[in-house]
């Protein structure tokens, strides 16, 4: 390596662009938390980032995110960019509203990845989950709904792969058909998870596809504590909500991009003024049982 390689201010400024990106929306004092790096340094990073329009700040919170401007350094951000544009605003007002976070998700391989997800805004949140964190298909309603409603090619081919795992009840529901048939019927899926040693507590979560023009590209789901709402309170009071909220997403997609930007400022409406102006008093947190 040749002498004054690496370039440490360099490859700071990437760390940080990747823990951003990494996590989703993170504060100054995260990054200097996380990266071991002096405040004013990191401040000077960050303003950098978005001077370059890399990074943008959250208006509700001293947070910052990446901006689809990342898509001129990897092909791979450009669909992530536009799912998380598109469903931000849905996300955020959703969870500002009733305090349960909302986590958008696609599938890599035999798992499910969180995209995006507003479990930082709510008061209920049950924890921290990066952006890039993936759970297992069959462990999860996004992954029940991404086999609902995938393509049959690719539900044989998903089948097939799953079946060479550990077996289990969601297994025996796919192989026979009902697990398909069940949420394909409802619109919806709804999960159960108990509790472990190192989450030891117990949570549910409800789920909807995110369909443009026809097709599947993402799933919606609200987590909740399973001490503090019943599977079939949630699907009363939620699962018609949650599939307005991915039609929305939906219809975002389908826009052109210059239709994500304010005309008359050219500016992203990263969060309705509404939701800037007064966000709506959040639940309290339940009582674990």
């Amino acid at each position: 390596m040749e002498k004054g390689v690496p370039i440490r201010s360099l490859s700071r400024g990437i760390a940080v662009l990747q823990l951003i990106n990494r996590l989703g929306a993170v504060s100054l004092t995260d990054i200097t938390r996380q990266l071991a790096l002096p405040y004013p340094t990191a401040c000077r990073i960050v303003q950098t980032l978005v001077h370059e329009g890399l990074v943008e700040q959250e208006v509700l919170h001293k947070r910052y995110r990446a901006t689809r401007q990342v898509d001129t350094l990897s092909h791979d951000w450009r669909d992530q960019g536009r799912l998380v544009e598109a469903g931000r605003q849905v996300l955020v007002e959703a969870t500002l509203q009733h305090g349960w976070p909302l986590t958008l998700t696609t599938r890599l391989g035999q798992s499910m990845r969180v995209t995006d997800s507003s479990c930082a805004l709510g008061a209920l949140a049950l924890r921290h989950i990066d952006r890039g964190s993936t759970f297992p298909m069959l462990d999860c309603a996004a992954g029940h709904v991404h086999l609902a409603f995938c393509d049959e090619p690719a539900r044989l081919h998903l089948t097939g792969t799953l079946e060479r795992g550990p077996r289990s009840e969601a297994l025996e529901r796919l192989r026979s058909g009902q697990l398909v048939r069940s949420v394909r019927t409802a619109g919806h899926a709804l999960h159960h998870r108990g509790g472990s040693g190192v989450h030891p507590v117990r949570t549910s979560s409800l789920a909807v596809p995110v369909f443009e023009a026809g097709r599947l590209v993402a799933e919606l789901s609200l987590s909740f504590f399973a001490s503090a709402m019943s599977l079939e309170q949630a699907e009363q009071r939620h699962a018609a909500e949650l599939q307005g909220q991915a039609r929305r997403i939906g219809q975002a997609l389908m826009q052109e991009p210059r239709a994500l930007v304010d005309p008359a400022t050219g500016a992203k409406p990263a969060w309705p003024a509404a939701v800037a102006a007064a966000a709506p008093a959040r639940p309290p947190v339940p009582t674990l049982v």
